[in-house]
């Protein structure tokens, strides 16, 4: 599920990037932020990345025979709580970008 969301996102920000270097930039608007927005959103799609990695690896270790369970799924949870923040501050990036490109669109 984590996966699907980090895709999503990425779709939305390859649509509002796609949106903005064909309809805006051509009408002459542009962002004078917008490579830092896109430098905050590989950022944080990177720490989405490293933490979905960790997560899975520690799910395939994971073993009820193994001596001490209980740490292991313990560790997971933390490894899935920092997966969800990752998330979380992908989607503020993401959503940051749409923003920024939106107060440039007309208003009807």
């Amino acid at each position: 599920m984590a996966q699907t969301m980090s895709v999503k996102f990425a779709s939305h920000s390859t649509r509002v990037q796609t949106f903005y270097t064909t309809k805006l930039v051509p009408d002459g608007k542009t962002l004078g932020n917008y490579d830092t927005l896109l430098a905050d959103i590989a950022a944080k799609k990177s720490v989405v990345d490293s933490a979905l990695t960790l997560a899975v690896a520690d799910a395939a270790a994971f073993s009820c025979t193994n001596a001490n369970p209980k740490v292991e799924i313990s560790k997971f949870r933390m490894d899935m709580q920092k997966v969800i923040v990752a998330l979380k501050g992908y989607r503020t990036a993401v959503r940051n970008l749409v923003v920024a490109v939106h107060t440039l669109t007309p208003k009807i």
